[in-house]
């Protein structure tokens, strides 16, 4: 499809909230929109959240993140929203200031205002994976640990997802790590500061 001077919705961020927004405006009837997205490819967020628990509500069935993600993504390229990937927004609505008649932001907001009151606090997290030579480990998709002694925060058990059989397992352990611009934002800490 080739690129437009203008469009009536330019949605900034191709995660979640920015493909159910394209998916609705172009139900509403809205007809040139376009999703900028500074990854390589779209799903933002869901892309990383490897346990289940998405789509139940929406779609009727428990997907991962990634599962979920492609779902949106199809129901995107049904119709014929425009996308940009590996585009900086800020770059782009500079060089193109009259790009949409409105533009959805998605991302963090202290980004959209380029940190001038500094950054707000987050939470990261990081990802350990192992493969074990065991059938099983934990008997379940995702265990959560909540308590102070242990260092990570979940564990998920990939098998499990797929209903996989086996000799082995792989497992992936979810570690909480701090966050500076640049990183993947996961969770707003809730602080008097921020």
């Amino acid at each position: 499809m080739a690129a437009r001077n203008s469009y009536d919705i330019v949605i900034v961020g191709g995660g979640p909230a920015g493909l159910a927004a394209a998916v609705a405006a172009k139900k509403a009837g809205t007809d040139s929109i376009l999703i900028i997205e500074r990854d390589k490819e779209l799903g933002g967020i869901l892309n990383q959240c490897i346990h289940a628990g998405f789509g139940l509500h929406r779609l009727g069935r428990e997907l991962t993140g990634p599962e979920y993600a492609g779902r949106f993504v199809d129901m995107l390229k049904q119709t014929g929203v425009e996308v940009r990937l590996d585009t900086d927004s800020f770059d782009l609505i500079k060089a193109e200031p009259n790009i949409a008649d409105k533009i959805v932001y998605t991302g963090c907001i202290d980004e959209y205002f380029h940190y001038k009151l500094g950054a707000l606090s987050y939470r990261s997290v990081r990802f350990e994976t192992e493969e074990l030579p065991i059938a099983d480990y934990q008997g379940n998709a995702v265990v959560n640990y909540t308590d102070a002694e242990t260092r990570f925060t979940r564990i998920l058990e990939h098998k499990h997802f797929e209903f996989g059989k086996g000799n082995g397992t792989v497992i992936t352990r979810e570690y909480p790590a701090d966050w500076k611009p640049g990183d993947e934002p996961y969770y707003p800490i809730n602080n008097d500061r921020n």
